[in-house]
């Protein structure tokens, strides 16, 4: 285990004992536009086998971890390189910088998001393009949640 993941184990048991496990909430920042999953779900730590942090690591992470976690994106194009969508199974948060600076794009082969039931999930300055569910089943998002979306451009 690397010294930046001891770290954030360590900080995340800090947390933890400090503040019980209703703070759980964590903000996963991802650093690479990869499509790639965690290598290790439900760790505290969005990481792939590489060590990156993707956006569908960070979601799986988040769904693992439950509670209400921040998924920040920074200024790219996020493409889901699999007939797979983005599965949200909790409460979440996903940030990008800009409408037109942070896109996530459905690669003309999937639905980008299914928000299962009974989570809160808000969605912001961001681009939701390329979305293909197939069959005439729905396009960028299938939601059965609370869903808000602020400056996010579909």
């Amino acid at each position: 285990m690397s010294a930046r993941e001891l770290f954030r184990h360590a900080l995340l048991l800090a947390v933890v004992l400090v503040c019980g496990p209703s703070a759980m909430a964590v903000t996963f920042v991802v650093d690479s536009t990869a499509d790639v999953g965690d290598a290790n779900a439900g760790d505290g730590v969005c990481a792939t086998g590489g060590g990156a942090c993707t956006l569908r690591a960070a979601i799986e992470e988040a769904d693992a971890l439950g509670g209400a976690d921040t998924v920040s994106l920074g200024i790219g194009t996020y493409t889901l390189t699999s007939d797979n969508e983005l599965d949200i199974d909790s409460d979440i948060t996903i940030t990008g910088v800009s409408s037109s600076s942070t896109i996530i794009d459905g690669n003309n082969g999937t639905r980008i998001f299914d928000i299962q039931d009974n989570n809160t999930v808000s969605m912001s300055n961001l681009t939701l393009r390329n979305a293909d569910a197939g069959g005439g089943d729905g396009g960028a998002i299938d939601n059965d949640a609370d869903l808000t979306l602020n400056r996010v451009v579909v």
